[in-house]
Order: structure tokens, then sequence, then C-alpha cells
């Protein structure tokens, strides 16, 4: 099998996610330049968390993005309210797996190194894959009933740096394809079964 590295944040980010209560309030600051790279959480509570993006390095030529969720204080300077996350009940990360495997014939252009990158689950790692590495690249504000995310935010693909908050079905949908959905409490047996 693969070896597979892993980014994950570390158990107490988890446990500070899991802390979010009631209606959480999504902002930026007032002049951001370029893409919304930051985003600042807080709960009803008062609780207050930011999120950005960062990259590492698995390989030469393969790195992965990934969520970094950090405690901070509410920022002193403006910020623009981005979203109001209301109704949820269960938080959940989201965390993807990237792998790198042996193109077939025919499927990059003979000029081209013959590697092919995918992303997806656990489960879609093919057992070809010659590096494989998994972040968290996400998180979802679900109900109580079914654990349906009602609101995701997570990075853009098309510019990995910048963050973005989905509250559509459609676009949550598309967000969450090939993402393992973990419960907050679930983290350290989901984690462990990655050995």
């Amino acid at each position: 099998m693969v070896t597979l590295t892993r980014f994950l944040p570390a158990p107490n980010i988890i446990k500070t996610l899991g802390e979010l209560r009631g209606a959480v309030t999504v902002s930026r600051l007032s002049k951001p330049i370029g893409g919304v790279t930051r985003l600042f959480l807080r709960d009803a509570n008062r609780l207050s968390l930011t999120l950005c993006v960062d990259y590492n390095d698995v390989a030469f030529k393969f790195e992965v993005f990934g969520l970094i969720a950090e405690p901070a204080p509410w920022p002193s300077s403006t910020t623009i309210e981005v979203a109001q996350v209301r109704g949820w009940e269960v938080l959940q990360c989201l965390f993807r797996f990237e792998w790198q495997r042996p193109a077939n014939p025919g499927e990059v252009p003979d000029h081209y190194e013959q590697i092919v990158g995918e992303r997806g689950s656990r489960q879609e790692v093919p057992s070809s894959a010659s590096l494989s590495a998994v972040s968290m690249v996400g998180i979802a504000f679900c109900d109580a009933v079914r654990e349906r995310p009602i609101a995701v935010i997570t990075y853009a693909d098309d510019d990995p740096l910048s963050l973005c908050v989905f509250d559509e079905a459609e676009q949550i949908d598309l967000a969450i394809r090939g993402c393992e959905m973990v419960r907050t409490d679930n983290f350290e047996g989901w984690s462990a079964q990655l050995d």
C-alpha cells in the first residue's frame, strides 16, 4: 500500500471547532487584496476562530492545500459580514485525499511527465498510486436530523487560497463531492483508522 502523508489539524483545533454553538457570523476583512484569503467566525457565545488556507509539499511538483483553523480574537479592524449560519447542530470537517499515479498509455501527451494527479475519498485511492496525502479542505454546518450540510466553508478549486461560503444545495453538493465528512467528536477515531 502507498504511504499516506497526513496534513491534519491538531486534535485541540478539532475540539475547538466542535465547541461552536448557535448562529455563526462569518466575516472577512473590509479591504482584502485579491480573493478572500481569511475568514473570521464567531458563534453565539462569542467563541471566535480564523480560517485560512495553506499548502504543503508532499514531493517535488506535488503539493496539497488544506484549511487551517485557529482560535483568534475577533479582529479590531473593520470587517464585512459574509454570512450568518443558523439552524445547524453538528459541525463536520471535510477531508480529501490526493494522489499521484502512473499515467495509462495515451492518457497524457508523450512529452509530459507520465504521472496523473487525482483526488477524492480514501476508497478511491488506487493501488497504483505512487504518493498520497490527506488534508482538511473545509467545514460543514449540518442539521441535526440527517446531518445534511446547510452551509460549507471551503476553498475554491480554481483559486485554492481563496475561501468560499456555500449555502445552496447544488453548490454544497459540488463542494463536498469526493470528501470524507467527519464529525468533530469522531475525528480521533477516524484519524486512527488511517494507519
